[in-house]
């Protein structure tokens, strides 16, 4: 196979598992309604749980996390070695496996943020975003979820643990790829795919910030039993 046929499908498939949207579908299948088109509009496990359940939420987050595994691990194993062991010398450098994860992971964050299913309006990444912290570097996700669930369990809204580990991710692996040998320009490959992950969250949690500045960001809390 070429390599930028194998690259391109590592893409496609990576955008398509992320259009899969489990906050849109779970609804669906628990009230026959769009879940955005209740609470807060947002297609994702929170605005699920608040409007439709507890075990609608639960099996949402499980669906997007999964999707998250699913992406970077088949661009990983089975497409970016066809990529990295065709692609020219100087170009094969940045598409190992291993930057695999990164490239399949931030594409099904988009996929996940703007669904070609669903009219590309989907949620804001941050359970498929763990799932994909968690392929590229267990311990830096690890923090970051720590991160996430202390200011959760202190504030009881998920927008503030949300927008604080997205940001962390980039920040811990600046710190942790710095103290590595990598050339100078897979280290800045490395960043900008970082940031660029970490900005898909942030800046579809926008009206969510918007909210916190102004003091009107609600907690989380299900106003249904699933």
């Amino acid at each position: 196979m070429n390599w930028l046929l194998a690259l391109f499908l590592s893409i496609v498939i990576s955008y398509l598992l992320g259009s899969i949207n489990f906050a849109v579908i779970v609804s669906k299948i628990f009230t026959r309604e769009d879940v955005r088109n209740m609470g807060s509009g947002n297609a994702g496990m929170t605005n699920v749980i608040r409007s439709v359940g507890l075990l609608p939420g639960i099996i949402t987050f499980l669906g997007d996390f999964l999707k998250g595994i699913a992406a970077p691990v088949i661009g990983k194993y089975l497409l970016f070695p066809i990529v990295f062991e065709s692609a020219p010398e100087g170009i094969a450098t940045y598409l190992s496996p291993t930057y695999g994860l990164y490239i399949c992971g931030f594409f099904c964050i988009i996929g996940h943020a703007y669904p070609i299913f669903f009219g590309f309006r989907g949620g804001k990444g941050v359970s498929t975003s763990i799932a994909v912290l968690y392929c590229i570097n267990w311990v830096v996700a690890t923090f970051v979820l720590l991160t996430f669930l202390t200011i959760f369990l202190i504030t009881k809204i998920i927008s503030i643990g949300s927008i604080v580990g997205a940001f962390e991710f980039s920040v811990f692996n600046l710190l942790i790829n710095m103290k590595t040998d990598l050339p100078m320009g897979e280290f800045v490959y490395i960043i900008i795919l970082s940031v660029a992950t970490s900005l898909v969250v942030i800046l579809k949690h926008k009206q969510n910030i918007i909210r916190l500045h102004r003091g009107e960001e609600k907690q989380l809390s299900s106003r249904k039993q699933g």
